[in-house]
């Protein structure tokens, strides 16, 4: 059914195709055509200038690319699937979100007693107690590592780069000693024979 300047009042059904035959030609709908779908020559738009856009379903609800490509699958009662070329990326959870392979954020914020757990039980916890900063390990060592082609492990407090008022507390010295301070002071050093004071 092609529709040429047709002006249609009440409930209209057809059991045949509604052709909008021309480019940048809306289908309008609204009393100020509030919500409109049309192709630009180039593109397909749906576009709404009132109100909310609602998209619902009494199922689940897919947005594909070329109807085999999972983009956003979101399931009744239940989750949201973000997919990266078909493959599932992040899922939410009743207890949050479920990220496989890399979260790259310019941010990271948790609240006080907030913690990022490491390992399968959970095995290294650091968080901020809102008083304190903690590390903590409940399984095996805690290791401080540094790498090949790193430099020095340095324990610093009142530790401020811009005001430059970084105050050592101990160095640990790659291929040399350990060097321990006290008011920014050095005192004790670690040597091969032994220890300097």
């Amino acid at each position: 059914t092609n529709l040429d300047n047709v002006s249609i009042a009440g409930v209209t059904t057809t059991t045949d195709n509604i052709n909008i035959d021309a480019d940048n030609k809306k289908l309008q709908i609204g009393d100020s055509q509030d919500l409109k779908l049309y192709h630009d020559a180039s593109d397909s738009h749906i576009a709404n200038t009132t109100g909310v856009f609602y998209i619902q379903n009494t199922g689940d609800l897919r947005i594909r690319v070329d109807n085999t490509d999972a983009a956003v699958h979101c399931v009744r009662n239940g989750a949201v699937e973000l997919y990266h070329a078909g493959t599932k990326k992040l899922e939410t959870t009743s207890s949050g979100a479920t990220v496989t392979g890399t979260l790259i954020s310019d941010s990271l914020t948790l609240y006080d007693n907030k913690k990022i757990l490491l390992g399968n039980n959970t095995d290294l916890e650091i968080f901020h107690n809102g008083t304190d900063n903690i590390i903590q390990s409940d399984t095996g060592d805690l290791q401080i590592n540094s790498g090949n082609s790193a430099g020095d492990v340095v324990i610093n407090v009142n530790n401020n780069v811009a005001g430059n008022t970084r105050e050592t507390s101990a160095k640990f010295i790659k291929n040399g000693g350990v060097e321990l301070y006290h008011n920014n002071n050095l005192r004790l050093t670690t040597t091969d024979d032994g220890i300097t004071v």
